[in-house]
């Protein structure tokens, strides 16, 4: 296969990864299910301004999409995810004639995904990618995914049925086997799994931190609120008294 249409397509893989698995690790339901994990039962604000500053946390430098383990983590998910695709592929109905082209494809694919093309493609289109993310929502990038697929060129020989099992299946397996190399016991694995830990455990801190000053804000202003209706009423009780006397006075001049 062509070396240049194949770091084409890398490209875009490489965007769908990092989009698809930041779209769904800043979700409402993954950040939801975390924090229920965690004991903590909060309302759906609460967990919607958590996602919010992750998904800023997962563009910070050191962080997220720049932080090594997370982009070597990244990077295992898409080898995983082809490998996975391939097997599925071997047993899907699609034309002889293509069954060839099709194991080359993933072939050629998982050879250039195992060299350090992630970092690399990072470091050249990072401020776009990373506005991207934080701009993006679930729809727009199902939309460029889908757009990106039958745009590319290296996919422009395959048939409608294979462009559309991809289209169908690269977010969720990468989103899958990324979760999965969270899990996984090896070193580099626990490195990723803290990396990411520690940016969700920041965002949870900072907007807890966020809720409390607005209590305290809230308690204070209560306070000048109950200090100023004590007053009131102190006011009404003297004037409540004053008028019973101005009224009792008039009532003698009548």
């Amino acid at each position: 296969m062509n070396k240049n249409r194949i770091a084409n397509f890398l490209g875009f893989l490489t965007t769908a990864t990092i989009t698809g698995v930041g779209l769904s690790m800043t979700s409402n339901q993954f950040v939801g299910g975390a924090i229920i994990g965690l004991g903590i039962e909060l309302g759906s604000g609460f967990i919607e301004s958590v996602c919010s500053k992750l998904k800023k946390n997962w563009t910070k430098e050191n962080y997220g999409l720049l932080n090594h383990d997370i982009q070597k983590s990244l990077q295992r998910s898409i080898v995983a995810a082809l490998n996975d695709m391939q097997t599925e592929c071997l047993t899907m109905p699609f034309a002889p004639d293509e069954r060839e082209p099709i194991k080359n494809f993933y072939d050629s694919l998982i050879k250039e995904s195992k060299e350090d093309f992630f970092h690399k493609y990072l470091e050249d289109k990072n401020d776009n990618i990373l506005k991207d993310l934080i701009n993006k929502n679930s729809s727009t990038f199902e939309k460029d995914i889908t757009d990106g697929i039958y745009n590319e060129e290296l996919l422009s020989t395959f048939s409608l049925s294979f462009k559309h099992y991809f289209k169908e299946t690269l977010v969720k397996k990468l989103r899958f086997w990324f979760t999965e190399d969270l899990k996984g016991e090896g070193d580099e694995n626990k490195r990723a799994r803290v990396a990411y830990e520690k940016i969700l455990l920041e965002s949870i801190e900072n907007t807890l931190q966020e809720q409390c000053n607005k209590i305290t804000s809230l308690q204070t202003q209560v306070g000048l609120i109950f200090e100023n209706s004590i007053r009131a009423i102190n006011e009404g009780k003297q004037f409540k008294k004053h008028f019973k006397n101005s009224f009792h006075n008039f009532l003698l001049f009548l």
